[in-house]
């Protein structure tokens, strides 16, 4: 959704507690940009302050590191990891539930019956919460978590009809939200402003954030993408996740934007709202739109099918070991 659609001419009134201010008490176009202006230039204070922006805890980001070898060892891997007794029990707790067969011991085995790609998702999730910790905001989280887990998954079975799996479909699925965790941690009262408008006001969250701060979550979380080290394969595609197919990107990012907002919008019609008042697409909606059209433009190698209702059981027993 581009900035330029949302009528400012025409604020909407949106409730706002604590005598702070909110750009939708204002009729005033200039004093909205003016407030757009002055947001912009925070946001620009915390990607100029290192010590000011979020970072992967320190295991985190050494276990990224390890994985991204070609010559991996996973007793080495399970020996770095288990300086960290909550990832280390994280990983554990998935290796053990249901979807991958039950009780397993080490460490290490744990890790080679998930699987790197696999792997990879507990550390962001892991690591975005800790970065990102704190909730200032009052929302339905788990839910946040919920969505996050059923696009990546989603997003890399859409992406494999297509072309050959890497892993940084499962990545670009899970971090293509976490822009929303960094916003309502730095600019709460702001971010409360884009729910109720969400919520009262029948806005895409896109549409809500442009109004309101004059960039939106995927920007933010392209921004977090760089900065932990995420491929530019993944930054790409998060950035453009509800503008898929992006003229000016490459074939291969295209396509996994493309599929990252058909995955995206598939999740948005399970019920895992941020907040109450949240619009549903329904299923003629969904199909409608930009992201299922774009698709026709990439050759399958195999048959496009995905059991949402499927996929999102097996999520929550992960997510039960995660979160």
């Amino acid at each position: 959704m581009d900035s330029a659609e949302i009528k400012e001419e025409e604020p909407v009134k949106a409730r706002t507690g604590g005598g702070q201010f909110s750009i939708f008490d204002r009729a005033d176009k200039t004093e909205i940009k003016a407030r757009k202006a002055e947001l912009k230039s925070r946001f620009q204070e915390f990607l100029d302050l290192d010590q000011s922006f979020p970072s992967f805890p320190i295991t985190v980001a050494k276990v990224q590191s390890m994985i991204s070898q070609p010559d991996l060892n996973y007793k080495a891997l399970s020996e770095v990891i288990l300086l960290d007794p909550f990832l280390a029990a994280k990983i554990t707790s998935v290796a053990n539930s249901a979807v991958y067969g039950g009780a397993i011991g080490q460490l290490d085995l744990a890790i080679q019956r998930i699987g790197i790609s696999q792997l990879k998702g507990i550390l962001i999730i892991c690591g975005a919460a800790t970065a990102l910790k704190d909730f200032k905001v009052i929302a339905n989280w788990s839910h946040y978590w919920l969505h996050s887990i059923l696009v990546a998954r989603m997003t890399e079975k859409i992406y494999g009809c297509f072309a050959k799996n890497s892993g940084d479909e499962y990545i670009a699925g899970l971090m293509h939200d976490t822009g929303k965790l960094f916003l309502q941690k730095i600019f709460p009262g702001e971010f409360r402003e884009t729910l109720e408008l969400v919520s009262k006001n029948s806005f895409s969250s896109e549409q809500a954030e442009f109004t309101v701060f004059g960039f939106s979550h995927a920007d933010v979380s392209a921004e977090l993408c760089q900065r932990w080290g995420m491929p530019d394969i993944v930054t790409t595609a998060v950035k453009y996740h509800h503008d898929p197919g992006y003229p000016d990107l490459s074939s291969k990012e295209s396509c996994l934007s493309t599929c990252l907002s058909v995955a995206d919008s598939l999740a948005n019609s399970c019920n895992l709202e941020l907040i109450e008042g949240q619009k549903v697409l329904s299923e003629k909606e969904i199909y409608r739109l930009p992201g299922w059209a774009k698709l026709a433009d990439y050759k399958q190698i195999r048959e496009l099918a995905v059991d949402v209702k499927e996929e999102l059981q097996e999520v929550k027993v992960i997510a039960d070991s995660l979160i």
